[in-house]
């Protein structure tokens, strides 16, 4: 036991090769810097808007407090972004429950945040980053737990540390690191609780588990892939371990079954908020963007600069070796008890074939949100890190060299990834609202500019991430019905944001204006008519 408690602390670090320890200090330096520098470049989108919204206590009823009809300001419309002092932590949870598909825990804790830091996207945002720092101990308890070799754990948090999907996820005033976390702690405790067998791991484990049930529903799908491995792992017979699991389970249950009700009672107006994952897509092309989401993990170079052949051949390459990581994986463990190869495909599989599924027999996208499989970019780091620690401590000369230029190319891709999205204004993972960053630079250009624009379910947060790139003097025009529409005077230039089909058709039969296209065809100038000679 002693040995055990020795490989899992610190001292594991004196057994790694110099080489090895070198480039896992670089990448974790790196690593870090990449989650806490730079926090306010780029655009704060439509879903983190929704954060601010939440955590300010407020709610989608503020569409009809802004959608009047009435000029108003920045400071307006702001003003749901910030914490003022007539909304409390309660209102906070009463803003989350209208969308419970959202659970609470995240908000509480940017709710505490922001009253000590305030409201800034670099506050907001240095919540999640300093959250996502506590990945790199707890993946190394993960595959301690997994494999017990503690040089796994330090490859797997190097692999982690220039991760750019994690690094992204780590820059986004959301719940994702924070489920990140629990995700890997509930995993870890759960396999810990299995090999210990003691009340205390149980009760870690329970903990961690109603943490995960409270940062993002899907968690649920998790625990049920914790079943079905005991299932295999243990069989139907009754035995210690299933009753210290049905216990655990069932406080679990108990706990989460305030919010669960919450959600039951706001289920008949979910599927209107889910309406952007109804896009079908062709079997084909749905396959194909999963196929080059895999490789997210490791890779994700600027599709604007890069050659699209370069980016499928990379995937390829990504694909190719996780496959073979987790074949590796399953070849030397078939004979473990633990079964630990079948806890890692199900941590894989269990989100992904949830999603895919349905959308590959019905349609939609919702298994295309990289959100969504943070459990699976988990367990494919973990495999590929357990695949170059067989290569670098093999006898043979060849096999160790593959092994170090193989975790030197990809250090290399996650550094050089995590370089190209770190200077950017806009990644993939906002690109909803990257339009917002050319529309604000457009209207910042006036000197007393109006944005007029009609209330949708989508206009309302689109136009606070707006809001965060414009200028003081910026006034906006929002209407609720296309006839409330009266063109005001004393303004340079007049815009439309994204106007619907009756406003274009109001404007056109009832203002002396002529409705002209400065970009994508959904913002656009109004000009006079000029009468002809």
């Amino acid at each position: 036991m002693r040995k055990i408690k020795d490989k899992f602390h610190l001292s594991s670090w004196r057994e790694l090769p110099s080489w090895l320890k070198f480039l896992i200090i670089i990448t974790l330096v790196l690593g870090i810097l990449f989650r806490l520098v730079n926090l306010d470049k780029k655009i704060y989108w439509y879903d983190e808007t929704i954060t601010s919204m939440r955590v300010s206590g407020y709610a989608y009823e503020i569409n009809d407090k802004l959608f009047t009809g009435n000029i108003i300001n920045l400071d307006a419309l702001m003003k749901y972004q910030r914490i003022g002092s007539e909304k409390s932590f309660i209102d906070t949870i009463k803003s989350v429950a209208t969308v419970p598909e959202h659970p609470p825990f995240y908000y509480l804790i940017a709710r505490f945040w922001s009253q000590l830091f305030g409201t800034s996207i670099t506050a907001m945002r240095s919540l999640t980053a300093l959250i996502s720092l506590l990945i790199f101990p707890s993946i190394y308890w993960l595959s301690w737990e997994l494999f017990q070799k503690a040089s796994v754990g330090w490859i797997t948090i190097a692999l982690v540390a220039v991760s750019p999907l994690h690094i992204l996820y780590a820059q986004e005033a959301r719940e994702y690191s924070l489920w990140t976390v629990t995700v890997i702690l509930s995993s870890a405790a759960f396999l810990h609780a299995l090999r210990l067998e003691t009340r205390p791991s149980w009760r870690i484990y329970v903990v961690s588990m109603i943490l995960g049930f409270y940062t993002h529903s899907f968690s649920v799908l998790l625990a049920i892939g914790q079943g079905i491995y005991l299932v295999f792992r243990e069989g139907l017979r009754w035995s210690k371990t299933w009753k210290n699991y049905i216990l655990s389970s069932l406080g679990i249950m108990i706990l989460w079954l305030p919010w669960f009700f919450v959600f039951l009672m706001k289920l008949p107006g979910h599927r209107q908020r889910l309406a952007w994952s109804e896009t079908n897509l062709s079997k084909p092309a749905l396959i194909q963007k999963l196929f080059l989401n895999s490789s997210r993990g490791f890779i994700d170079f600027s599709r604007s600069v890069t050659p699209s052949f370069i980016i499928y051949i990379a995937s390829v390459l990504v694909f190719i070796l996780v496959s073979y990581s987790i074949y590796i994986i399953i070849k030397e463990n078939q004979s473990n008890p633990n079964k630990i190869w079948l806890f890692l495909l199900l941590l894989t599989l269990v989100i992904p074939l949830t999603l895919f599924i349905p959308d590959f027999i019905f349609g939609g996208i919702r298994s295309t949100a990289n959100r969504y499989f943070i459990p699976s970019y988990i367990d494919l780091h973990l495999a590929v890190a357990y695949l170059i620690n067989s290569q670098i401590t093999m006898a043979n000369t060849r096999q160790r060299t593959l092994g170090k230029m193989l975790i030197a190319i990809l250090l290399s891709c996650g550094v050089l990834s995590s370089a190209m999205s770190f200077s950017a204004d806009c990644w993939w993972n906002k690109s909803f609202s990257c339009g917002n960053i050319s529309v604000a630079n457009i209207v910042n250009l006036a000197p007393r500019p109006l944005i007029i624009s009609n209330s949708s379910l989508t206009n309302m947060n689109q136009i606070l991430s707006l809001s965060y790139r414009l200028k003081p003097e910026v006034k906006f025009l929002l209407i609720n019905r296309p006839n409330q529409l009266k063109i005001p005077q004393g303004f340079s230039d007049l815009f439309l944001y994204n106007p619907s089909d009756e406003l274009r058709a109001e404007i056109d039969r009832a203002c002396p204006l002529k409705i002209q296209s400065v970009y994508q065809g959904k913002f656009l100038k109004l000009e006079k008519l000029v009468p002809p000679k």
